[in-house]
């Protein structure tokens, strides 16, 4: 894992795959990502040409993100957004944007998508995807200093739109699907601690999963929402996902109230949108703390510790506290 950025791909993306190197040496999470990376770099190199890429203005993304998201200047004038992924994991994200583009809702444009195959880092050859996306001038909603209830009221009201029911173009994988690889990463790490799991949580998420058909996006808040004039942008899904409407609203209550004020944002979203089950939302909800928990273990946020030893102790408790918490929100959902 790691090593030196080789020399034939771009030197601007270094400092991005060192980044992302950090992290997953402090965490021992996501080791894949660092050859998902050379990937998506290898991708990149092939597509800009075809895609008519005139200039690269830098990147729109995380500094230790595993995909490349780019803004462009293409041959013909356009501001365009070029996002490679070294994975084909979670494929209809293109066909999902169109879908809500056909319907006339505020999401960013599509413009080209696809996929295709490259030499990786071992060798073997690998499949990386891309989407080009008309690039949005606007502020992104995590940087807006609303009070959090008048954030999700909004964001309830409006994602409502997003979730058609009757999309026979877009299949969408099921929610767990979208959960599947964190849980694999933090799994093992909860269990080996000998902490104490919510009761169930496996069979819930599995049967919540099942229900519900809508359209949905996977993580409607933050980054992935723009404040553009007087209305909000939503940008690209991880995916093609379909399910209950409460999986996304309980992204949005997780996103802007956090594990303290998360119950209370949820308590705001049902009484903007009667339709809502609350036990479903918490219970989508909790899975968001489950993960967390797991991070928490194993310093995927906290990658520089002080002291290891009580960082160790103090991880280990504050993982259990956000398990407790996420029982506390899943009791609610009663299994049939």
């Amino acid at each position: 894992m790691g090593g030196a950025w080789p020399s034939d791909l771009p030197a601007e993306f270094a400092g991005q795959y060192a980044a992302l190197t950090a992290r997953v040496a402090a965490s021992g999470l996501y080791v894949h990502e660092v050859e998902e990376f050379h990937i998506a770099a290898h991708a990149y190199m092939i597509v800009r040409a075809p895609l008519g890429i005139q200039q690269d203005y830098g990147t729109l993304t995380t500094a230790e993100s595993r995909n490349l998201v780019r803004k462009v200047r293409l041959d013909d004038g356009t501001i365009a957004v070029l996002k490679v992924i070294g994975n084909v994991r979670e494929p209809g994200e293109g066909e999902t944007l169109q879908l809500w583009r056909d319907r006339g809702l505020p999401c960013v444009e599509p413009l080209d998508w696809g996929c295709l195959r490259v030499q990786g880092p071992n060798g073997r050859r690998a499949a990386a995807s891309w989407i080009l996306t008309r690039f949005v001038a606007g502020t992104s909603l995590q940087m807006q200093s609303s009070a959090p209830g008048t954030v999700v009221r909004s964001l309830v009201a409006w994602i409502r739109q997003f979730h058609i029911s009757d999309a026979a173009t877009v299949s969408g994988r099921p929610w767990h699907h979208r959960l599947d690889g964190h849980l694999r990463q933090i799994q093992p790490l909860i269990r080996s601690a000998g902490l104490s799991e919510p009761p169930h949580w496996q069979e819930k998420l599995l049967r919540l999963s099942q229900a519900g058909s809508a359209v949905l996006h996977g993580d409607p808040a933050g980054s992935n929402v723009l404040v553009a004039g007087d209305d909000f942008v939503l940008l690209d899904p991880p995916g093609a996902l379909r399910g209950m409407p409460e999986a996304d609203v309980a992204q949005m209550c997780w996103h802007v109230g956090g594990v303290a004020g998360v119950s209370s944002m949820i308590n705001v979203a049902c009484d903007v949108n009667r339709r809502l089950n609350p036990d479903a939302v918490a219970a989508f909800a909790s899975f968001n703390l489950l993960v967390w928990a797991g991070y928490e273990l194993a310093g995927h946020y906290h990658p520089e510790k002080v002291d290891a030893t009580d960082a160790a102790s103090l991880a280990r408790d504050r993982s259990q506290a956000l398990l407790d918490d996420a029982a506390v929100l899943l009791q609610e959902y009663r299994l049939p």
